[in-house]
């Protein structure tokens, strides 16, 4: 029954000076070819501040936090000139709950809730129109924003090993990247926004001891996920299985078998 806090701060900087140059071969000199050649930089600081707290009420223990995050970002492609400057302040609560049904046997529910980011890559941002071959070219997106998902799950535990979990996520902004046909049979990709994700399911954790050295633990998860895209919406069902066995022979190897589908 005590109650414990912590906190921190921290700084991350990073830099990028990217330079593709492309040259032809053409009268025994190599010519730069300062059409498909591109020079990019990227900066970026991040100042993230994080609290957290953390209570026990007799068999329920409550875990709290909040992390602060200023983001500064600036790129530009100082061949074509474009480029974007910009920065912006987030919050990412976060929660989690476990109460113990009965101690000595492990068995307990839990909640958790959590608010997540993903930025943007460098080679994402780049606005530098990168051509495979005659068909395929995969342009960068110097207005890509970071996307965001909420997270909620819940879940039971007996026994201390076997679990149950659901959980029900949703996506905003979801970086992905999007097929255009141009002129002269081209497909174009480029990274952009989508409208929002939604993902939902359950997973299930099965750990079998045969021997007592022969361990297995398997692992079932079934979800359905949800993309729209403007106005339409992209739905696919996943179910995977997989086992994992580890068989210890004493002094001679330890072996590892996984199977998937």
């Amino acid at each position: 029954n005590t109650m414990q806090w912590s906190g921190g701060v921290k700084f991350a900087a990073i830099g990028k000076d990217n330079r593709f140059i492309r040259e032809d071969y053409i009268g025994g000199a190599w010519i730069k070819d300062t059409l498909v050649s591109n020079h990019f930089r990227y900066d970026e600081k991040l100042l993230m501040l994080y609290a957290a707290i953390e209570k026990t009420f007799g068999k329920t223990a409550v875990t709290a936090g909040l992390r602060a995050e200023e983001t500064f970002s600036k790129g530009i492609s100082l061949t074509s000139g474009e480029g974007f400057d910009r920065s912006f302040t987030d919050l990412f609560p976060s929660f989690f709950l476990r109460h113990s049904l009965k101690a000595p046997k492990g068995n307990g529910i839990h909640f958790s809730y959590s608010r997540r980011i993903v930025r943007p890559g460098f080679r994402e941002l780049n606005p530098y129109s990168l051509q495979f071959d005659n068909h395929t070219i995969m342009l960068g997106n110097p207005l890509l924003l970071p996307q965001y998902t909420h997270a909620l799950e819940t879940g039971f535990e007996w026994l201390h090993k076997y679990m149950a979990t659901l959980y029900y996520s949703v996506t905003n902004h979801v970086i992905g990247q999007l097929a255009s046909p141009v002129a002269g049979n081209i497909i174009e990709y480029q990274y952009k926004n989508l409208d929002k994700n939604r993902e939902y399911g359950v997973t299930i954790t099965v750990p079998v001891t045969l021997l007592k050295k022969w361990q297995i633990t398997n692992n079932l998860l079934a979800y359905q996920s949800e993309m729209k895209i403007k106005n339409n919406r992209l739905k696919q069902s996943t179910l995977a299985v997989k086992t994992a066995h580890f068989i210890s022979l004493k002094k001679l190897a330890d072996i590892e078998l996984i199977a998937e589908y």
